[in-house]
């Protein structure tokens, strides 16, 4: 029989991985993929804001459009969830404003909102933030976009 020179133990008792050795390479795998994940998650985070500010942007262009042509912001004096279905987004897409109002990307977990003076002559779009990477806004549903 073949003995390994240096510990005298028969070659075919050393033959696999012994569980101590599995389990350090379980747990390794296990936090890289922890660390995968959570970077994954952020750049989702990020991405999903990114888009936000876009759409309130996409929003906020399309009620100057409407107040070039009607001379004053739909009015909507009670604050509506902009969800396609809307007031405003009837407003909007029935006008030739906008071809179809976004909604939040997590819709309808978080929304966009929308309220105007009485008079139309000023609006406020109300939306919610995951991170605070972007300039000027906050995590959270207190962020705002007025004319």
């Amino acid at each position: 029989m073949n003995r390994n020179r240096t510990s005298g133990i028969p070659l075919r008792a050393r033959q696999g991985f012994t569980i101590l050795e599995l389990l350090v390479v379980l747990a390794i795998i296990a936090i890289g993929s922890t660390i995968v994940f959570t970077y994954f998650s952020v750049i989702q985070e990020k991405s999903r804001d990114s888009r936000r500010v876009n759409d309130m942007n996409e929003i906020s262009k399309a009620l100057n459009i409407y107040y070039a042509g009607n001379s004053q912001f739909p009015v909507v004096t009670s604050e509506v969830v902009i969800d396609s279905t809307d007031v405003l987004s009837t407003e909007l897409e029935g006008d030739g404003s906008i071809k179809e109002t976004p909604k939040d990307p997590q819709h309808p977990a978080l929304t966009y909102r929308y309220i105007s003076s009485p008079d139309g002559s000023t609006y406020t779009l109300t939306f919610c933030l995951e991170t605070d990477n972007i300039q000027e806004h906050a995590a959270g549903c207190s962020n705002t976009k007025n004319p």
